[in-house]
């Protein structure tokens, strides 16, 4: 249980690792970023974050990508910093963000979830993979809301369901326990699907 409850129902305990290398949050590292990437004007929120995408169903392991959540009208854009060049490495705006997942709310230490049709986005706001920054993270949440990204938590239920089977096949992160988390979760192989419907 405690290998499938990580690698699957948060599909983002990101492993923590290296300090993030990109500029941000000076004026000459906005100037770039809004040159780099031919923003109209300077973005509402820049934030550091690692982040995963995962396709529904059973949690296959998968590899965390660094990085900035640069704002956009509808959502987010998740840039790279590559060569001393910003580059747009994805964007999750609405409607194909069909609503987001902030487990207790806006103050928290999870990642929070965006879901889309096929798949869905764990991020992890803060510098380094895996540590998450919760003032960082509390801006996110805000600038969803603002967008009018319908946000769950757990009083919603949650976007994991137990399958029937046992696995051990997804390794459990170091730095996580299933009793971190704070919300009962089912026992056994679990599979994450698309809460916005339900």
């Amino acid at each position: 249980m405690r290998k499938n409850l990580i690698g699957l129902a948060i599909a983002t305990t990101l492993i923590v690792g290296c300090a993030y290398q990109a500029p941000y949050g000076t004026p000459e590292a906005t100037s770039q970023l809004v040159r780099d990437l031919s923003l109209e004007g300077a973005p509402e929120l820049v934030v550091p974050a690692s982040w995963m995408s995962v396709p529904y169903g059973v949690a296959k392991p998968a590899e965390p990508k660094q990085g900035l959540l640069v704002s956009e009208r509808g959502g987010l854009r998740l840039v790279v910093f590559d060569n001393k060049r910003y580059r747009q490495a994805g964007e999750l705006l609405s409607p194909e963000v069909q609503c987001s997942y902030i487990w207790r709310g806006e103050q928290d230490t999870m990642p929070v979830h965006l879901f889309e049709a096929e798949r869905y986005y764990a991020l992890s706001p803060g510098e380094t993979i895996g540590a998450i920054n919760v003032k960082l993270r509390a801006q996110v949440v805000r600038y969803l809301q603002s967008q009018n990204i319908s946000l769950l938590t757990v009083r919603d239920g949650l976007f994991v369901r137990e399958t029937g089977n046992w696995s051990s096949n997804v390794p459990l992160q170091n730095n996580y326990a299933p009793w971190d988390i704070g919300v009962p979760l089912p026992r056994g192989e679990l599979e994450a699907f698309n809460p916005c419907k339900h």
